[in-house]
This record gives structure tokens, C-alpha cells and sequence, in this order.
């Protein structure tokens, strides 16, 4: 259903009403509307429209029974009437959009929401719930500018600023959008969606204390939060506190099994232990929520190449591929297994599109460093190995790879000390 955001103000259309029913019956009819019973009051307006078919206040009223039993379409019948009497009504405009806009049409929604400024251009409720059907098409621009026409007549309804904030963040306008969510939070500490979206721009800009501030202030407002505990995990994840990650994933789940992502967050939490059963186990899951995720696959083939499970791991691969043809980690994954199919033409044809896609992957550098090495290139192999540590120095299997290189090369105190460093960083996470 579409959320109004802002009602019209009856002030004015009050006495307006009031003129159009001097006749006894159409008061007693509205009270009785008023009053709750809706079939009497049906009745009673279905009688005034056949006496008095050129009033606009029955189909008005008559309209509001209907929007409130969510027979829109017969609402719009009556107000469309109402309007043909009654032409310069902003609250029968504002009715009839509200009505366009939960039977999704939301051009015509957005065109009578246009009507209400065009007729009164101090009418709050027009900008509004224009720029949020602007919103949900995605003319974020529009939206703003609604939006701030918005703030400029009331500048102290926080849920103006949040709904800038959202598209500021649509146009990737971090810096106004968190600017918004504060200006949110002042007016309204226990805005909790706000402390979320400026907390994912902080995590996002690697602003991970600030992000998990804001994380806190979530759970802190509403201790119940599912969302607060999600994406506290998420920052915790970032920050490499893994076992605090895993608690607050925990939560989530046992809480809502159901919460969008939590089982892909839970696999990169598997990836980063090196738990390739646990990074299995969390992906089959998330594909089981959302079958069409090329990035599932992916990990979960991941998860079967470092256990050696070539056909499962080829499969998911190839899965992931029909889904996004141009993803680099599962062109590099088909990589690795074409390396560990010594296949190693194809290997680095597959390795060198995923480096063409993002250069800045330390694994792409780690699976040529891989290849080298099966072709007996060791030099080579070191330089690649070299540039995965140097994008990713925590990333242990890189020291072990170029260790065991450097073991080929019979340069044991390299060798042994690729080795000391690989076993440190995996001790390290063990206990984070």
C-alpha cells in the first residue's frame, strides 16, 4: 500500500463541505459516516447522489467509504465526479492520488499530487507525497526538489529530511545525504532507520568507529532490532572481530531467520576464518532464500575448490557465470580450477578477463602467481605473489603460496619465513 507521508489539511475544506451540505440528509448521511457505520452510510449517500446527482460532497464522501474499505478504483470513480463539480478542490486532487498511488499508478498520482500545488502552492501534503512517488521511480532529482520544498514549509518533520537523505544517497551525494540523516537524528533520536543509513555510508567509506556508533545508537534506541544487531555484525565483520561478528549474526537469525542477506554475510564471516565447510553450509542457505545471487555461487565454489570438490566447485561456478557473464571472482575461481584441472591456457585466459574487469583484486594476482608456478616460472610467480600481498597483507594463503615458490627455489630462510607469517596471520583470526 502506498505510504502517505502527509495528510491534507481540513481546515479550510471544512467550511467548504459544510456549504455543500445544508440539506438535512447530507448531514445526517456524514454522521453517520463519521460515526463508523459504513454500510448505513453507503446507503444513505447512494440515495443523495440519485436525488442530488450534481453535488459533488456525497461522492466525496461516499469516496472516503471506499478508500477506507480499499475499493480504490471505486473511490477514483466517485472523486473523478466530485472533480467534474467541484474543479478547483484540492482535497478531492489529493484523495484521487492517494487512490492512483495504491492502485500503482503512480503517473496519475503524481499529476493530481501536482494538481494539489498548482492549486494551492502552500499545500504541504502536494510536494510531499509527489516526491515520493518521484522517489519510488527513481527521479531522485525530482524527489529533492520536492522534498525540499517540503522542509522549507515545515522544516521541523524529521521524516522530510530522511526521505532527501534516501535519494542524496540514490545520487551517490554522500556528504549531503549524511548531512540529512543527522539533521534526522537532531529532531528525532530514535529515528533508527537514519542512524542505519548514515552508519552504512560511514562503513562504506571505511569510517568503520563512526559506522559502528552508529550501530550501537540503533540497538540502543530499540533494543529489539534486527536490523541494529545485522548491521552491527557488518562493522564488527569489517573491524576483523570475527567471533563478535558471529554472536550478532546469531541473533539475527534466531530472531529472524528470514532477515534479507544474513547467510551471505555469515559465508564471508566463514571465508575470512578459512571455514570453507561453514562458507558451504551459509551459502547453500542463502541460495536456498535467493536462487539468482551470481555472488552466492561464487562463494559457495570457492568453498568446494579449497576442499577439493573440482565438479561441485565447477558447477557453481558456471551457475554464477549464466547469471553475471562478466563477474571477475568467478572468472578468476574458473581460474583457479582450470589451474587445478591443468588446463593452464584457459586458466589464464579466464584470469586475465577478471583482471581487465577490476584490476585491484589480490586473488587475481594470487591465481597467476599459482599459474606460474605450474608452468615452472617461479620468478614470475614470486612478482605476482608479491602483488597480492601488497593489496591484501593479511591474506595468508598468499605468504604460503610464495613460500612454497620460494621453497622451489631452494631459498628455505624466505621460504620459512613466508611460512611464520602465513601461520601468525591464521592464529590471529582464530582469535579474533
Amino acid at each position: 500500500m502506498f505510504q502517505v507521508i502527509c495528510f491534507f489539511n481540513y481546515s479550510n475544506f471544512a467550511q467548504q463541505v459544510e456549504l455543500e451540505s445544508l440539506k438535512s440528509d447530507s448531514e445526517i448521511a456524514e454522521a453517520v459516516r463519521q460515526s463508523g457505520d459504513n454500510e448505513k452510510a453507503l446507503k444513505l449517500f447512494n440515495d443523495i447522489i440519485l436525488r442530488r446527482p450534481k453535488f459533488f460532497a456525497p461522492y466525496y464522501s461516499r469516496a472516503l467509504i471506499f478508500i477506507s474499505q480499499g475499493k480504490f478504483d471505486l473511490a477514483i470513480k466517485d472523486l473523478t465526479k466530485a472533480i467534474q463539480f467541484q474543479p478547483d478542490s484540492v482535497i478531492l486532487y489529493h484523495y484521487r492520488g492517494i487512490c492512483h498511488a495504491n492502485l500503482d499508478n503512480y503517473e496519475l498520482a503524481a499529476n493530481d499530487f501536482g494538481m494539489v500545488i498548482k492549486l494551492d502552492p502552500k499545500e504541504l501534503s502536494g510536494y510531499a507525497n509527489r516526491a515520493s512517488i518521484n522517489q519510488r521511480y527513481g527521479r531522485h532529482d525530482l524527489a529533492i526538489t520536492d522534498f525540499t520544498k517540503a522542509i522549507e514549509l515545515k522544516p521541523d518533520d524529521w521524516i522530510f529530511y530522511i526521505s532527501r537523505g534516501i535519494s542524496y544517497l540514490a545520487l551517490e551525494k554522500t556528504a549531503l545525504a549524511v548531512a540529512d540523516f543527522t539533521k534526522t537524528i537532531e529532531l528525532n533520536p530514535k529515528a533508527e532507520m537514519a542512524y542505519l543509513y548514515r552508519g552504512q555510508i560511514y562503513l562504506e567509506t571505511d569510517k568503520i568507529d563512526l559506522a559502528l556508533a552508529d550501530a550501537n545508537k540503533m540497538i540502543e534506541t530499540e533494543p529489539a532490532t534486527i536490523s541494529g544487531f545485522a548491521f552491527r555484525g557488518d562493522c564488527y565483520l569489517k573491524l576483523e572481530k570475527y567471533q563478535s561478528a558471529l554472536k550478532d549474526y546469531d541473533k539475527v537469525i534466531r530472531q529472524a531467520p528470514d532477515y534479507p542477506g544474513i547467510f551471505i554475510q555469515r559465508s564471508f564471516l566463514f571465508f575470512k576464518l578459512e571455514d570453507f565447510e561453514g562458507l558451504i553450509n551459509e551459502s547453500t542457505k542463502a541460495i536456498e532464500k535467493n536462487p539468482y545471487d551470481a555472488m552466492t555461487y561464487n562463494n559457495r565454489a570457492y568453498g568446494y575448490l579449497r576442499l577439493n570438490q573440482l565438479p561441485k566447485a565447477e558447477a557453481d561456478i558456471n551457475k554464477s557465470l549464466s547469471l553475471n557473464p562478466y563477474f571477475s571472482l568467478a572468472l578468476n575461481n574458473r581460474g583457479l580450477l582450470r589451474i587445478m584441472q591443468n588446463k593452464l591456457s584457459l586458466a589464464l585466459i579466464d584470469i586475465e578477463k577478471a583482471r581487465k574487469i577490476d584490476p585491484n583484486i589480490p586473488e587475481i594476482y594470487l591465481n597467476r602467481g599459482l599459474l606460474f608456478t605450474a608452468q615452472k616460472l617461479y620468478q614470475k610467480a614470486i612478482i605476482e605473489f608479491d602483488k597480492a600481498i601488497n593489496l591484501a597483507p593479511k591474506l595468508a594463503i598468499a605468504y604460503e603460496k610464495r613460500g612454497e615458490t620460494f621453497k622451489l627455489l631452494k631459498e628455505d630462510v624466505k621460504s620459512n619465513a613466508d611460512f611464520e607469517k602465513a601461520k601468525q596471520l591464521r592464529e590471529k583470526v582464530k582469535s579474533l
